[in-house]
């Protein structure tokens, strides 16, 4: 009999998710989950998740509420999951070498690529009135859940998921897609890469490319660009950069203004890259944007991998 935890820590109404992508064998490979892992030796359930915790996160549980027992039926296997929640942690996130760690809405979670069987127990532990449960999840080869039973009465399947009506957005409802993207330069100028990773639905598309000779700001432009240009219709994004030059360019209007002069400055000076933001301001009146900027080479997840993916493009002209 296996016996594993796992934990969904929250925050302003997130939980802390991981995307498994690093590992080619991974049985969770592509899914997102929460955080957890399988008993040591002498373990109890509250010593196992926390260790799992600070393997996978770096963060440290202060408080954890055991929300339930998963039994977990696949072929010949058994599985015990003790499931957790935890609301008040402490430290500072990791990179996972599992995959990606990243704060989801609660409203999110039924577009991401997870287990059925996840999303029975996701809205039982949201439900406060129902401190502890029983949950048995019987799955079939191939992955499709054949059973469900919660505390002792079958389920009725397929799972009629809590948000199923959010993955269809109604008609004038913009889909929200989340955009992250970053540049780089050699020798600014010099050979510049730009890398960007596209998020909806549980789903991501990476982009990137280079130039031989160009400057850090375009590449950053160039990447903001290229990621809004996949979008075949209006969409509503939220994008992530470490530029405040981009960031600041569209959110406090200097672009908008540069445009209406001429493309000139305040002070009467040529704005630089009059081409790229032409079009950048273009694709900002088709999508509602909202852009987001965090520091760059700080530990954001998706922030470095695009960094990597820039480094990467721009090396190629070297």
């Amino acid at each position: 009999m296996i016996n594993s935890t796992l934990c969904y820590i929250e925050k302003d109404s997130s939980y802390l998710m991981l995307h498994r992508v690093k590992k080619e064998n991974d049985i969770n490979r592509d899914k997102w989950i929460g955080i957890g892992g399988r008993f040591e030796f002498g373990e109890s359930p509250e010593e196992c998740i926390t260790r799992e915790i600070g393997e996978e996160t770096g963060l440290t549980p202060n408080s954890l509420s055991y929300r339930g027992i998963v039994t977990f039926v696949y072929g010949d296997e058994c599985e015990y999951m003790h499931l957790f929640t935890c609301e008040s942690f402490s430290g500072t996130l990791i990179d996972c070498d599992e995959g990606v760690l990243e704060w989801v809405p609660k409203d999110k979670l039924s577009g991401l690529d997870l287990w059925e069987g996840d999303h029975i127990f996701l809205d039982l532990i949201d439900k406060k009135e129902q401190p502890f449960f029983s949950l048995k999840l019987v799955y079939a080869d191939g992955g499709a859940l054949t059973e469900a039973v919660l505390d002792g009465k079958a389920l009725k399947l397929p799972y009629k998921k809590k948000a199923e009506s959010e993955k269809t957005a109604p008609k004038g409802k913009l889909t929200h897609v989340d955009i992250y993207t970053d540049g780089s330069c050699r020798k600014n100028p010099g050979p510049g890469g730009w890398g960007a990773v596209l998020v909806y639905g549980g789903r991501e598309l990476e982009l990137s490319g280079g130039e031989a000779d160009t400057t850090n700001n375009r590449m950053e432009l160039t990447s903001v660009i290229e990621a809004l240009s996949k979008l075949k219709n209006p969409c509503e994004v939220t994008l992530t950069s470490d530029s405040k030059y981009v960031c600041d360019g569209i959110s406090k209007g200097w672009a908008a203004s540069w445009k209406k002069k001429g493309w000139r400055k305040s002070d009467g000076s040529p704005a630089l890259n009059p081409d790229l933001w032409d079009k950048l301001l273009t694709l900002c009146e088709t999508h509602k944007v909202t852009f987001v900027w965090v520091k760059g080479h700080a530990g954001h997840p998706y922030n470095e991998r695009c960094d990597t993916m820039a480094q990467r493009e721009s090396g190629k002209y070297l």
